[in-house]
């Protein structure tokens, strides 16, 4: 729907309804703008108005990103993230959308990381 927190938040606003929140994928920020903008810049303007984190990391090569990496392997500071997410207010749920590997028993291997990861990271 956007490529930074700011649009995020115009659209929660013109919308104006309680049922109406944001998930928020620092992923795809650094993803869709290739690094120019942070998640980390944002997450404080956004986290209160947030319904679901989405747990996807990001790499760059040169100005080719890629989402197709485990939770910490990327650019996105999950610890900063989730601190600031759960000082806004954020209490919701968090999906694991990417992991690295395609061959099934390295995806489990994958997922099992990440949710340590994230749990470890959760007060």
């Amino acid at each position: 729907i956007s490529l930074t927190a700011q649009e995020l938040i115009e659209l929660h606003d013109q919308v104006d309804h309680p049922a109406f929140r944001i998930s928020y994928d620092p992923g795809n920020i650094i993803f869709y703008t290739k690094g120019e903008v942070r998640p980390e810049s944002e997450v404080e303007m956004i986290a209160s108005r947030t319904s679901t984190l989405i747990v996807k990391d990001c790499s760059l090569d040169g100005d080719k990103p890629d989402v197709m990496i485990t939770a910490g392997d990327g650019l996105v500071d999950f610890p900063y993230i989730i601190e600031k997410m759960q000082a806004g207010g954020f209490t919701g749920p968090m999906y694991i959308e990417c992991v690295g590997s395609t061959e099934p028993a390295d995806v489990d291997e994958d997922l099992k990381r990440t949710h340590e990861y994230i749990s470890g990271l959760v007060a």
